[in-house]
């Protein structure tokens, strides 16, 4: 803080605090947002969250000061317009901005899809009177025609919603038993929906997201769920990205007898190398365990996780020792996140300086 300027204050910032908040809530976690709205903040020190409005309450700020963003006004919805139609006359952006209600989500769509498609001035004028779902249903309609999947586009899609985020697109594609172009070919048509980020299908915003997931039957999500469970659990001694969600997936399944027998027969998660990230995901695993022996009441799977779990406790204490007394050699072969992260998470006055 001895370096600000005088007048300056530093600003944390947390963009889309809510969906922390709502993905926490999913995993039966708690969110960061609510241990670090819990912190005693030093002078000139300040935190800012954003938040749809009508989940400000969940972020558990009700003494915090709230600043609404309205939609764009005119001007705004002009500009927006001219960054991709320079030539717009003022009667054009009128209408655009009326059509839209200022909405810059609901203006996003269409300007990037008329773009891609090289539409006239009224035909993405046109486009603009249809509400976000209508456009988002033409984007997955163009999407599964492109790929081919139309026949069978509720499992495409419900094994895309059940997938982590990102989703790999290898994993979609073995799962759907398609050749990797054709997913490829499938997320370019979800396009502007989506992004597509090295072999990955990232959703571009949650409305987006939220569409798709609705438009899908629940229990198609959960047969998509016990696909993936039945790939990742051949391939998860060897691909680090089953090892890490086939607890997940077989949990979602419905299929707690298989958590459980998961973690009683596998003592880590092999399939990955990086120490820290093993024990992370053992832990979600006995987390995964212990509530489905729960559920079952089977007393007996119960002890045998707890012991499970006792020793995998012990492996973190040693890994912990291990990095107090080799910080730098650690550092070198680990994912600095992770060790991080396992930083933060140490006990009070064990680190003396910034990792």
């Amino acid at each position: 803080m001895s370096t600000l300027d005088p007048d300056a204050i530093l600003l944390l910032a947390v963009d889309a605090a809510d969906n922390a908040v709502v993905a926490a809530g999913e995993r039966g976690d708690q969110s960061f947002v609510s241990g670090l709205l819990r912190l005693p903040l030093p002078e000139r020190v300040a935190v800012v969250l954003t938040a749809r409005s009508h989940r400000v309450p969940s972020l558990g700020a009700d003494h915090a000061g709230t600043i609404e963003l309205p939609s764009f006004d005119l001007i705004t919805s002009a500009a927006h317009l001219r960054q991709y139609r320079p030539d717009a006359t003022d009667a054009d952006a009128t209408v655009f901005h009326t059509r839209t209600d200022g909405n810059p989500r609901a203006q996003f769509y269409p300007l990037t899809r008329a773009d891609a498609g090289d539409v006239d001035m009224a035909t993405l004028l046109e486009r603009c009177a249809r509400t976000p779902e209508q456009e988002f249903a033409n984007i997955v309609d163009s999407a599964l025609r492109v790929s081919g999947a139309d026949a069978g586009g509720q499992r495409w899609l419900a094994l895309m919603v059940a997938l982590a985020r990102p989703v790999s697109m290898e994993s979609l594609a073995v799962a759907l038993e398609v050749a990797p172009a054709a997913v490829r070919a499938f997320a370019a048509g979800l396009a502007p929906g989506v992004r597509i980020e090295g072999d990955a299908i990232q959703f571009r915003d949650e409305d987006f997201e939220t569409y798709v997931r609705s438009s899908v039957d629940p229990d198609k999500v959960t047969v998509a769920h016990g696909r993936l469970a039945d790939v990742f659990l051949v391939s998860r001694a060897t691909d680090p990205d089953a090892a890490t969600n086939v607890a997940h997936h077989l949990s979602k399944a419905g299929r707690s007898d298989e958590v459980v027998q998961l973690v009683l027969a596998e003592d880590l998660p092999v399939g990955i190398a990086d120490g820290f990230r093993r024990q992370q995901v053992q832990g979600d695993r006995l987390d995964l365990a212990a509530r489905a022996a729960a559920e079952t009441g089977d007393a007996v799977a119960a002890v045998r996780v707890a012991v499970r779990g006792c020793d995998t406790a012990s492996r973190i204490d040693t890994l912990s020792r291990l990095v107090k007394s080799n910080l730098d050699l650690v550092a070198r072969f680990t994912d600095p996140d992770l060790l991080q992260e396992h930083a933060v998470r140490a006990e009070p006055g064990e680190w003396l300086g910034p990792v």
